[in-house]
């Protein structure tokens, strides 16, 4: 017997993650509203490899991808500024920069260079 295919839409694999890497982040959040915000910023920073692929779920973005791009592909001081004038994009940073997973990847990346 074939397997039913079941849709389980993006925002629920990043309602899983957020939850499991950042406990109580969602909950904390004033309204529903933000925490939409907040999980289609995380979509588009962590698929911003595929903004021109034509992705259903990736269209009508709540960001340029300019502003998520331009530090990692192109990167300037403006760039950069620009990138922490977002405050979802500067809590992902400072969340990142703290996380175990990052900094042994930092020194992975650092020792190839």
């Amino acid at each position: 017997m074939k397997q039913k295919d079941t849709y389980f839409p993006i925002s629920q694999y990043l309602v899983k993650f957020t939850q499991a890497t950042m406990p109580g982040l969602l909950e904390s959040m004033k309204s529903n509203s933000h925490v939409k915000e907040f999980l289609r910023i995380l979509e588009q920073v962590l698929f911003c490899h595929r903004y021109n692929k034509g992705d259903t779920f990736l269209a009508k973005p709540l960001l340029d991808y300019a502003i998520i791009r331009d530090p990692l592909y192109k990167y300037s001081n403006t760039a950069k500024e620009t990138f922490f004038q977002v405050p979802v994009l500067t809590f992902l940073f400072a969340w990142f920069c703290q996380a175990d997973e990052a900094r042994v990847l930092m020194l992975e990346r650092g020792e190839e260079s």
